[in-house]
């Protein structure tokens, strides 16, 4: 046992610290040398795998979870921690359709299943399901939190649903006693902003509880670009300066025949990754 716990430890402090690769080369070596993996192994191997948004990585590593006889249908308390994440892997990498799958399958689930699934398929664009997911979260007697509440948001910004953005933004605390973040800030704003409320935007930031920053600033830009009101995207960068407010640059990334393609924005340059095995 001593042995799992230090290559447990090992695989997680590569994963958290993004080095994702050897983080999967260590699940190798810790193949090949017999040692039984533990749901705390697994749990750090899908979150390297959804680091890297890797699809083909991430059905190998759900493989391995099977062939060592996780059952998420029986819902003990480690098969719920890998369902989890395997959930969390699957909507990262894109495929909403076998995170859900795994999040139907599962026979118990937790608050941390639901906000994996909530937020997964709003990341993914689908505004109307995530409503109704929520939901169902509900009536399933879960509370949401404000990881819930950001995709939520993030959903009907993304889906135009306007007036439905409007209402969960004004019932996070009414209703769930959840104060709002800079995070949800940025996507009522967000909302606003793609809608072109942009005065109702503004003026929901000049009465924020703390501070504007990049995260604020950027959806409000957005939203006076889209809707041609070139003065205000002056006005907007002209205050994010006076503010200190510096906007990093975006980064896409593709995978073209197993290989990962990081662009960034106004760079040339595109970092590549190589083809991984388990």
């Amino acid at each position: 046992m001593v042995l799992i716990l230090s290559w447990n430890a090992l695989i997680a402090g590569y994963t958290q610290s993004r080095d994702n690769e050897t983080a999967l080369g260590l699940f190798r070596k810790l193949k090949q040398e017999n040692v039984f993996p533990t749901h705390y192994t697994f749990g750090n191997l899908l979150n390297a795998c959804a680091n890297l948004a890797d699809l083909r990585l991430g059905q190998q590593a759900h493989a391995h979870v099977l062939k060592h006889g996780f059952r998420f249908e029986s819902g003990p308390e480690s098969d719920i921690f890998v369902g989890n994440s395997l959930i969390d892997m699957y909507v990262k990498c894109g495929s909403i359709e076998e995170g859900k799958q795994v999040f139907k399958n599962m026979a118990c689930k937790d608050w941390v299943s639901w906000n994996a699934i909530v937020v997964g398929f709003a990341q993914n664009g689908y505004g109307v399901e995530t409503i109704d997911l929520f939901k169902e979260m509900l009536a399933a007697g879960e509370k949401p939190d404000h990881v819930t509440m950001i995709g939520l948001l993030s959903a009907c910004s993304h889906a135009g649903l306007v007036d439905e953005g409007r209402h969960y933004f004004n019932s996070m605390s009414k209703e769930f006693g959840i104060q709002p973040t800079s995070d949800h800030y940025a996507c009522i704003v967000d909302i606003l902003g793609r809608a072109g409320c942009l005065d109702e935007a503004k003026e929901l930031i000049d009465n924020m509880p703390m501070q504007p920053d990049v995260v604020i600033w950027a959806p409000l830009l957005g939203g006076c670009k889209v809707h041609g009101n070139w003065g205000e995207v002056k006005r907007v960068r002209k205050l994010m300066k006076q503010r200190g407010v510096i906007k990093q640059p975006g980064c896409s990334w593709i995978e073209v025949e197993g290989k990962v393609h990081v662009f960034m924005v106004k760079d040339r340059r595109q970092a590549k990754k190589k083809e991984i095995y388990l």
